[in-house]
């Protein structure tokens, strides 16, 4: 339970860091390190999703009726993330600074 809740917290600064290295590397005469520096934070928050839904499936199975609880939000935050991304480069945003 520990560890789901600790991968569910770590999305926080993560959507903090993806929001401010998305706005640097939007800007006009973004480097390419904005672009990177937003992959890297879109590949963190990825992690920290699947390790709070697998820990927290994994507590499930183990007894903690609870378990699902964090599974369940950072299942939600990251499919919530994946349809603005999607949404914003349908829309003609350029994600990731393209």
């Amino acid at each position: 339970m520990i560890r789901a809740w600790m991968s569910l917290g770590l999305m926080v600064p993560g959507f903090v860091g993806l929001m401010v290295f998305g706005e640097w590397a939007n800007a006009r005469d973004a480097p390419l390190l904005a672009s990177v520096m937003t992959v890297v934070m879109v590949a963190l928050l990825a992690i920290f999703a699947v390790g709070a839904v697998w820990f927290g499936v994994q507590a499930r199975k183990l007894g903690a009726r609870t378990g699902l609880v964090p599974a369940i939000l950072s299942g939600l935050a990251a499919v919530y993330f994946l349809v603005l991304f999607v949404a914003q480069w349908l829309g003609g945003g350029g994600p990731l600074g393209g």
